[in-house]
């Protein structure tokens, strides 16, 4: 059998010490790409100020706004920067309509369960009342932005105006 050389032993851990530390390296920018997007991937564009653009709902063809304390959440494109709105049926013939869009970090605030008071942001656990959109703890600056609404309870048919 052969001995190897010291020039050979040394080339052989030189190249051993260098791939092991190009890998860690590798791994390190990996990393922190992976941890980057998972902390930005669910934070999306703010509405636009308001526009005065009108959409109308036939809220007869959403099944959670059939009774009182549903709630949907639904994006009307282009409106709104295309980002989705939160309709909640307040009463018979009312209804509430704010940015699904956290006033903190810009995560989708989750749909009011049927009958709750409260939508949450599902990153920070912000609270905001369904009848204000006012935030509850200091976690969010804003409140959320509500909408201007207008429903007609013969068409069934709610304006939303954005």
């Amino acid at each position: 059998m052969d001995t190897p050389s010291p020039r050979q032993v040394n080339r052989r851990a030189f190249l051993d010490v260098s791939l092991r530390s190009a890998g860690i390296g590798l791994c390190g920018l990996a990393l922190t790409a992976i941890v980057s997007s998972c902390e930005s991937d669910d934070r999306i564009v703010a509405p636009s100020p308001s526009t005065g653009d009108k959409v109308d709902v036939d809220v007869t063809t959403i099944p959670e706004l059939n009774t009182v304390g549903g709630a949907v959440r639904k994006a009307f494109v282009p409106n709104n920067n295309s980002q989705p709105v939160i309709i909640i049926r307040t009463g018979e013939e009312t209804f509430a309509v704010f940015s699904a869009v956290c006033t903190h970090q810009g995560t989708l605030i989750n749909v009011p369960t049927n009958g709750s008071d409260r939508m949450i942001c599902p990153r920070h656990e912000e609270e905001f009342l369904v009848s204000t959109g006012e935030p509850q703890t200091d976690t969010a600056p804003t409140p959320l932005q509500r909408y201007t609404t207008a429903y007609n309870p013969t068409t069934h048919i709610l304006r939303i105006t954005f």
